[in-house]
């Protein structure tokens, strides 16, 4: 999971401006041993699908965003390329990510659910309700990451991420889960931490319906 992480956190950093469109929002819960929330508006809140956006589209959406453009030009053109090269077929992120990060800022929260091994035919383009796991390596299984105050924390025990509206205009829904302080995520030492995690979203797509 460790790669992949790696790849979809960049090409979301990279991205987000792009992607944005001021009218997302979204909003993250922590409690136990870290009790917190945050949220997150406009620019700070973005999701990508294979659904919406085909390799060709990304790379002119980007093109397009004086943000974006501003970015390393050759890493973001690694990321992308790097992103879309599985099993030998074009691909531009998987079927869904999101990406919740707060409104003041990443060292307040930050939130990403990643697609795992998901294609467009095990989480496709409507409503419905996965399993958010550790390792997401079966269909309909995805993960998530939350990194507040310096630390990441990674689902331990399986939750659920909820879709209400998932179509061309961009996805709604809920999540919930439990978890733990990532020992690859982290300095070594970092103190094991247990927490539950959930919240809401409601993301427009970034290519007009």
């Amino acid at each position: 999971m460790g790669q992949a992480t790696a790849v979809f956190a960049a090409l979301l950093a990279l991205c987000l401006p792009a992607l944005a469109h001021g009218r997302g929002e979204c909003s993250v819960q922590t409690s136990g041993a870290v009790q917190l929330s945050f949220e997150g508006s406009g620019d700070s809140v973005a999701a990508l699908s294979d659904h919406w956006l085909s390799p060709e589209q990304l790379d002119r959406l980007l093109a397009s965003n004086p943000r974006a453009a501003s970015q390393n030009p050759s890493l973001l053109q690694a990321t992308v390329d790097k992103s879309r090269k599985k099993k030998g077929r074009s691909r531009t992120t998987g079927p869904l990510v999101i990406n919740c990060l707060s409104s003041e800022g990443v060292n307040v929260g930050d939130l990403i659910i990643l697609p795992g091994k998901n294609t467009q035919k095990s989480l496709p383009l409507k409503p419905g309700t996965y399993q958010l796991v550790t390792n997401a390596v079966k269909p309909g299984e995805l993960t998530a990451l939350l990194r507040v105050k310096g630390i990441t924390y990674q689902v331990s025990r399986g939750g659920t991420l909820s879709l209400t509206r998932f179509d061309s205009r961009g996805v709604v829904g809920t999540f919930s889960f439990s978890a733990q302080t990532a020992p690859t995520h982290n300095r070594e030492g970092t103190t094991l931490r247990n927490i539950k995690i959930k919240g809401s979203f409601d993301i427009p797509s970034p290519v007009p319906s």
